[in-house]
Formats: C-alpha cells, structure tokens, sequence
C-alpha cells in the first residue's frame, strides 16, 4: 500500500478497538463472498459470505469472526440455523457438539451494508457517484486489516485463504476482483461477475471494483510464459494510462530476474477515486495518479507491483513488523525505477528519501526501530523509507550475488506464508553463509542511525592506507562492530577498485594493494548503503553552474582543462573536534561538507555551501545561530582531513538570513562556525601544502628527512611495500630536521612522520 501524502495526520490518531485478540480456534481455508450491489445510487449491499474452516480445537468456548457496521440477517453453520451474538463488530457463536460433525465446517452469514469506511476515510467499502470500491487497510483500526469493512472474515494477517468472489451489479458497469474471471452472467436486469482467486491470501490484499470501466489489455512476456495485464480504468483516462503503463514490462521482468516467477494470476489494476492498494491481481490505483503521468506516477503503480513479492507473495507476521511488507517493496522502486529511466533517475529518487528520512530522525517517527514499530506508525515514513534503505544496505552488505540469491530462497521457502524480523534474519544468514545478527541488531532491531567518514587517507604507488571512523547519531563514543562498508579507489583516469571494509570499532584503519595508483579514496561511491550522510558526484568537463541538490551545495566551474569528478557529501552530524580554535564559540553540531574528487586541481571551482539562520530546529544553522545573532559573526572553516586542524578561510557570505557561503575550492572538510573575528586571523588556506622531503632518494640507507617544524614529539615509521611495520622512532618537538638510519634489503619503502595533528607519508627506494 502506498504511503499517503497526508501521512503525518494518520500519525495523530491514537490505536483503538484494543480488544481482546481474535480466537485462534480455526483455519480459515476458503470464503465465498457472495454480493448483490444492483442499484448504485442507493449505495446499499446485500448477500452472505460463506466460510469454509478447520476447526482446530475440540469443544471451544466461543468461535469469533469480525464483521464491521453491518446488519446480520441470519447465520447457518453447515446449513442449519444456530444461535449467534453480534457486538463489536465481532460475530460470535458456540457450536454444540450436535452441530460438529466433523473437522471442516461452513459458516453462512446472511448480512447488508451499506458506505463502512474507517473514521479517517480512507479503509473500508466506498460508495462514491456510481462507484464502489474497496481499499484493505484502516489506519485509524487496529488490526489494521479491513476485509472485516465489507465481508465477514477472521481478519488478521496470518489466517490465509483462498477465495471466490460473486457479485451481482448493473449492466452499464464492470464488477472487478482479486483472482482470475470465471464467468460473466447477463440477468434480466443487471450482471453476475463470478471471480476465484486460488492463491492464499490475507483478508486485507483481496479488493472490489465496480464502475463504468474502459480497459487496457495485454500480455506481459516473460521467461515464465505470459502474464496478463489488465488495466481498468475511467474512459477519459486513455492517454494517460497508455502513457503509464507503456514501460511497465521492463520493470515486471526487472523484478522476476531479481527475486523471481511471477506467482499470481495476472498483473491486475483498477482506477479508483482514492488510495492506491495493493491488492491481488486487482491493485487500486487513485486516479489522480492514473490521470497523469509523472515520476510520481510511475513509482507507486511499480511499487503496487513490487507487493506481488513483498505483502502478498510473503506477508509480515505482524504490523510490528510491516518494513517486510512496505519498505522492501519501497526497495524495489528503486531497481522498477531504474530498469525504465536508468541509474539516474533511480538515485535520485532515493536520494531523497534518504534526506526526508535523516531530516526526521531527530524530531519523530524517524527514530523508530523497523521491528517492533506501534500501531500509531504502521505507515510511517520510518517503514516505507528506512525500511527500503536498510533493505538496499542488506543488499550491499551480503553483495549483489548472495543478497538475491538468499532472497529468492526465501520467497520460494515461504511463499504464501508469514514470516517476522527474526526469520527474515535467520533464513537470510542460513542461506548466504553470512552471520547477519550484527547488521540486524544494529539497523533492524535498533533505532539508531550510523555514521561513517573518512578520517585520513594516503596514497602512494599501487597502495593505499586509511583510516575510517564510525558513530551513532546519538553518542558519538558509540561504535558499531563487524560492519561491512564499500569503499571505491579511483586513479586520475577514473578506473574504479571496488573493496569492502569491515568496521570493528570506533576508529580503524586498513592498507590496500591496488592495481593503479589512487588519486582518491570514496566510502559507499554508488550510494548504496544508509548512513548520516547524503553524497552525488558529477563528472565535469565543461564550465558551467553544477548543483547537488541533497549535498546542499553548488559548484561554479570557471576553467576546465580535463575532465575532473566532484563529489560533494553532506554529514549530517556535527564534526568531531575536541578544541574550538581561539575566538570561535561554536562549530555546526548539525552538519558538515566533505569536498572528494579527481582531477580537481585541473579546474577553477568556486565552492558554495548552504546555510539558514532560523528558529525552526529542522532547519541546519538554528543551533549555530540560536538567538539570530548577527551574520557578521558567521565564519567558513576548512581543514585538510579529520586529522588536520581546522582553521577559518576567506569566503563571501549572502545578506539574507539564507543563501550559500562561497569560497574557492579544495578537498576537504568545510564547517560553519561563528565567533568573534577579531580572534580568529584569516589563513592563506590555498598556501603550498606542508610536505616532508627525503633525501637522497634513492638511499642506500642513511636518509635525511625534512619537514615543517613540530609542535609536539612525532612518531617516525617506516612501512615495506605491503604496508608491513619495520622500523619506528621518535623525533622530538621544535625540530624540522631528522636523520634514520636503515639496514633494510632493497625495494620501495614507505615514510609516515606522524604528530597529533599531522600525518606526512612519502616514497623510499633503497638500492
């Protein structure tokens, strides 16, 4: 089911109807629903549903199914008339034993209704100018499966059933239902449309259609044989729905290939005037999407289908666990998306939400574990969203292969059944090999969201070392373990080496060998695992004005001599740093910049960062400036690496209370501060950078190193060509001179002069 736009107020309503669970005295097998709906304008029904079930207990107390608002005309069990209370929306009967005569029984429930739509007006059986339809959820009622809205059921999401669908309406008007057409019956005056769905399915995924409906009709081809597509929609919706709908085979085949056949009878979708729902073979589709084609559109009719693996294929055990239902189907949006209009478009989409959901991670529901989510959050931005960007991070957790080789395993091992958080985990790890307890506890069974940077890198010929810190949104001393981040290598020509890091504490550092030697170093470059931050690159060869939306950031490129690439990435957590610099009051504690790239001393880029001074706390700068102190104050500060101290830079700041701070551009790290002026001296920043020089290079073993002045003692080490430890020495403060000595075979060597704020690395050769 697709996530309102108006989703905040379903979050006001408080859970109600808590009563007593249903009995889980019987197994539902089949229901007949049986209705006659001939005069629309008096908005009215009539009919019975019909209840085959097992009984699974002998002599019970009570027997319950749920029925909303109806009128309850008469009940029969297995054909005779029996004794029955209705309050609560809940039937109840006890059979005598001269009433069982066996395990199997048939309840018959003779009933009328009419318009039975939840108190938020969204759930239920609607009567609207003519048209009838269902939607299968009730935000406001708890269970939220509605089913119980228009026939009488046990309405939960566990008790799976197969069913058939008889309805009986006016000549001028098509009946629709889950399942597949078995026959059309023409009446003295109205129709008799007769549907049978043979798969099992919870109460709330099964829908009813009735209007005046044109129809759009093909077979979608496939590995697996045809499926059908049939789309009923309002005649005057033509062009639009062709539109809509004309590039949906290749995000079907997208999903088939990724996570398997196509289990369900046809591809099924009915215009209705609210709601889309996913509903078997019979997906509501709101008309004001269907009447329009736009990115929006298109997302939630492939994410309606995206639920033909995700809710009804396999089905959440609980709505404390609905992220298996809506925000793995959230995630395939993102492979329908790009199978129709590329990469491109696919991340952005879901660059956004991984903005919307780190925006309201402070403030509200964004906070919420995946498991275990309350009834008031259901349908929350934390279940559609967060819940598709851990499933894309599982996906690059376990790797590409394993990810949906272990999901189509568990889509075929529990077809048309329940499973919870802790299955999904345990399955998943059983079948990839992969212990996934840590990467659950920390993004399923948890609330808290991870950050991850790059703390200092170094590069040198076919190697690199880095050091990368990790924390939570909340407790920046609070590390997590054992997980697994795709970091990307990439030389000046753009060649890319992908390799996976393995986080086991707060700060860790790893050596790579590399075929090329690197120029830049990018944690999760393709945008596919979910931390505190937000990140695109561009490859640039032309002078222009570039913007990264999600980046919060602008770069104006002035001269070109290559192409080079930029990646701008937004941390939306306040920087580490002990010490504020002398006349600084404060840091941003709510964001900072982190310029990468490759090529970028070949261009002119003026760099421009994002601020907004205002006493909203969604917004960045209300921490920094809290009283609206005046913008004279407001200071960009710049260091090399998280390792490097900070120190202010010389940019251009915009008059308003909004607006982008500009400076000229260099990689690193950026933050806003504010402070007294006057303190804080302005630093060339674009100074030739600090190095150490080794002489003679090549050595035969006795080397001179020189470097900037110390400020405190200093570890000298020297690495072979493997990054292997072989030799470490102190030199002290206030010197800018040392000499080593070496009696090491010949070969390439690495130099690290490394201080408290400063790490220097360069090449040996000894010959």
């Amino acid at each position: 089911m697709k996530k309102l736009h108006f989703l905040s107020i379903i979050l006001c309503f408080a859970c109600f109807n808590l009563t007593k669970a249903q009995s889980d005295n019987t197994d539902v097998l089949h229901y007949e629903i049986n209705l006659n709906v001939n005069n629309l304008q008096q908005n009215t029904h009539i009919g019975f549903s019909e209840i085959t079930f097992l009984l699974l207990e002998e002599n019970p107390e009570f027997i319950e199914f749920d029925l909303r608002n109806q009128t309850i005309d008469s009940v029969f069990l297995d054909g005779n008339p029996i004794n029955y209370t209705y309050q609560n929306n809940k039937l109840r009967f006890t059979p005598s034993n001269e009433e069982i005569n066996n395990d199997t029984l048939r309840l018959k429930v003779f009933y009328q209704g009419s318009n039975n739509v939840e108190p938020y007006n969204w759930g239920g059986i609607h009567y609207s100018n003519s048209i009838i339809y269902t939607l299968g959820v009730a935000f406001s009622d708890y269970p939220h499966c509605y089913g119980r809205s228009w026939f009488v059921c046990k309405d939960n999401f566990t008790d799976k059933a197969t069913f058939d669908f008889i309805i009986t309406t006016n000549k001028n008007v098509k009946a629709v239902c889950s399942g597949n057409l078995i026959n059309e019956i023409e009446n003295e005056n109205s129709k008799t449309y007769h549907w049978r769905l043979e798969q099992n399915a919870p109460t709330y995924a099964v829908g009813m259609t009735i209007a005046d409906f044109s129809k759009l009709e093909r077979d979608i081809i496939t590995e697996n044989g045809n499926i059908p597509l049939n789309v009923f929609y309002f005649a005057n919706d033509s062009t639009a729905i062709e539109e809509n709908f004309r590039h949906i085979d290749s995000a079907f085949l997208c999903l088939e290939k990724h996570f398997g056949k196509f289990q369900f009878n046809r591809l099924g979708y009915c215009t209705t005037p609210q709601g889309s729902m996913e509903h078997i073979d019979n997906i509501s589709l709101a008309h004001s999407l269907g009447a329009n084609y736009s990115l929006q559109s298109q997302s939630v009719i492939v994410h309606e289908m995206g639920h033909s693996w995700f809710g009804n294929l396999i089905t959440c055990a609980t709505s404390g666990d609905m992220w298996i239902n809506e925000g793995w189907t959230t995630f395939t949006e993102r492979l329908s998306l790009a199978a129709i209009f590329g990469e491109d478009v696919a991340k952005q989409h879901f660059r956004n939400k991984i903005e919307s959901v780190i925006k309201d991670l402070p403030f509200d529901e964004g906070r919420f574990a995946l498991s275990g989510v309350n009834s008031d959050n259901t349908y929350s931005s934390t279940v559609y969203d967060k819940g598709a960007l851990i499933a894309m991070s599982l996906k690059t957790y376990m790797g590409d292969s394993l990810f949906y080789s272990s999901v189509q395993r568990l889509l075929q091992d529990f077809a048309f059944s329940n499973i919870d958080s802790y299955t999904l985990r345990d399955s998943l790890s059983s079948y990839s090999g992969i212990d996934l307890r840590d990467f659950f506890n920390y993004y399923v069974f948890d609330t808290l969201t991870h950050h991850f940077a790059i703390k200092s890198c170094s590069f040198a010929e076919n190697s690199a070392r880095i050091k990368i810190t990790s924390r939570t949104e909340t407790d920046s001393n609070s590390p997590c373990t054992n997980i697994r981040i795709p970091i990307t290598f990439m030389d000046s020509a753009f060649n890319r080496y992908e390799a996976m890091i393995i986080d086991n504490g707060q700060e860790f550092e790893h050596n790579f060998s590399l075929p090329f030697t690197p120029q830049a170093a990018f944690l999760d470059f393709d945008e596919e695992f979910f931390d505190l931050t937000t990140d695109s690159y561009k490859i640039i060869s032309e002078p222009s004005n570039y913007e990264f939306k999600n980046s919060y950031f602008k770069a104006n490129i002035t001269s070109c001599q290559d192409s080079v690439l930029l990646r701008p990435t937004l941390h939306w957590v306040g920087a580490n740093q002990e010490q504020l610099p002398e006349g600084v009051s404060r840091f941003s504690q709510k964001h900072y910049w982190t310029i990468e790239g490759v090529n970028l001393d070949k261009a002119e880029i003026e760099a421009k960062f994002y601020f907004k001074i205002s006493f909203s706390e969604r917004d960045f700068d209300n921490s920094l400036l809290p009283d609206y102190a005046s913008k004279d104050s407001l200071m960009l500060f710049y260091r090399e690496d998280a390792e490097s101290p900070w120190y202010r830079i010389e940019a251009n700041y915009p008059s308003s209370s909004s607006g982008y701070v500009s400076t000229k551009l260099r990689k690193g790290d950026y933050i806003m501060a504010i402070g007294d002026k006057n303190l804080v001296g302005l630093k060339d920043d674009f100074q030739k950078e600090e190095k150490i020089k080794i002489y003679p290079n090549p050595s035969k073993g006795e080397i001179n190193i020189s470097h900037p002045e110390l400020k405190e003692d200093a570890n000298i080490r020297v690495f072979s060509e493997n990054f292997s430890l072989i030799y470490c020495d102190k030199t002290k403060k206030n010197k800018n001179n040392s000499v080593i000595y070496l009696d090491i075979p010949k070969g390439c060597y690495f130099i690290e002069l490394q201080s408290k704020n400063k790490t220097f690395t360069e090449k040996l050769i000894i010959n």
